[in-house]
């Protein structure tokens, strides 16, 4: 089952053009999933951050290593986007989604995340960087539209391009006519995205689902920035809309992928610290991945307990990696599940297994 299972994950990774990697910094080590890489060409997966970044576009790592080093200092996960040499020497888009680890004391020890070919679709968004004279042609190449907003007179200025896609005659030119079209789940979490532009001055990117002529559904992904008059009062948005159905299609299939494995990360720290855990192991035992546990114990069989912490004990004192099964409650049915918990000793700087 276990095979099988890994066998479906592998599928459905290939399918997304997408991997899953960790790097430990205490050893400089690297794991990564070949799938992705694979479809590049490679037969060789990089082993260290440093053989990783020799395939990274020399003019991208700057840039990506400041927003993962932002990631760090603000403790929340990063997305980064850049350029991965193919093995014929060709360069493909692709986003990494990471999040970074800290040790009990507060200091990094590695990263863990996902990365995905969206060549497809940058090569879409440069199409929107064209000439004046052939950006009506890249308009309609990448389902996008360009608009303005004008706070005064809520008029709403945009080009036709992607309505014509979704099957409208023309775009909207009111405000309140293109929120109708968002789908009531999205409208309230993208008005406070906008309105958190305002208050943070900046632009801002949001994706919500908007109405085809046919009633279907199709994802947009907008970007916009707040404009400001002389004396700081809001007088509109300025911006693009454009279609990425196929690219959250992809990014729903790399979760989906997670889910068919039945499996997904974890990490603790000291004993007395919380674990993290990924969305997917909460939906494996049918709760909310809101909800955050403030101990596996309640989660495990009474009678795995004491074995499963046993062995925790004894991989961290061997500080080595470990495998055990045990029996977790499934929180819908209301029975219990056999799972395999697989584990690697977090180190610090020093040496020191903090997790």
């Amino acid at each position: 089952v276990l095979r099988d299972s890994a066998d479906r994950q592998r599928e459905a990774l290939r399918i997304a053009r997408a991997d899953i990697w960790t790097w430990d910094r205490a050893t400089g080590s690297l794991e990564i999933s070949p799938d992705l890489l694979q479809s590049y060409g490679y037969e060789i997966l990089p082993s260290t951050r440093e053989e990783y970044l020799a395939i990274r576009h020399p003019d991208d790592r700057e840039r990506s290593d400041r927003e993962a080093n932002d990631a760090i200092r603000t403790r929340r996960p990063y997305t980064s986007r850049y350029r991965l040499a193919r093995a014929d020497g060709s360069w493909a888009w692709i986003e990494a989604r990471g999040i970074p680890m800290f040790d009990a004391s507060g200091e990094l020890t590695g990263y863990r995340g996902t990365r995905q070919d969206i060549d497809e679709q940058v090569r879409r968004e440069e199409a929107l960087r064209e000439s004046d004279d052939r950006q009506r042609e890249a308009l309609h190449i990448a389902r996008a539209s360009t608009w303005t907003w004008d706070r005064r007179t809520r008029y709403l200025t945009q080009s036709h391009d992607l309505y014509h896609a979704l099957g409208y005659e023309s775009a909207p030119e009111a405000f309140d006519e293109r929120v109708a079209l968002r789908h009531p789940d999205d409208r309230e979490p993208s008005r406070v995205t906008a309105e958190d532009a305002i208050r943070l001055r900046e632009p801002y990117s949001m994706r919500y689902r908007l109405a085809r002529a046919d009633g279907g559904w199709v994802w947009i992904e907008e970007r916009g920035t707040p404009l400001f008059d002389a004396d700081g009062e809001l007088t509109g948005y300025r911006g693009t809309t454009q279609d990425v159905d196929e690219q959250v299609k992809r990014e729903e299939e790399l979760h989906e992928a997670l889910k068919i494995a039945r499996a997904g990360f974890w990490y603790r720290g000291r004993e007395d610290t919380a674990p993290w855990w990924s969305p997917e192991l909460y939906e494996m035992i049918g709760l909310d991945p809101a909800t955050a546990p403030s101990d596996d114990n309640w989660v495990r069989h009474p009678d795995d307990n004491g074995r499963v912490a046993a062995r925790l004990r004894e991989a961290m004192h061997a500080r080595e990696p470990f495998t055990t099964r045990y029996r977790m409650h499934h929180y819908v049915t209301g029975g219990w599940i056999w799972v395999e918990l697989s584990g690697v000793p977090v180190r610090s700087a020093g040496g020191e297994v903090v997790g």
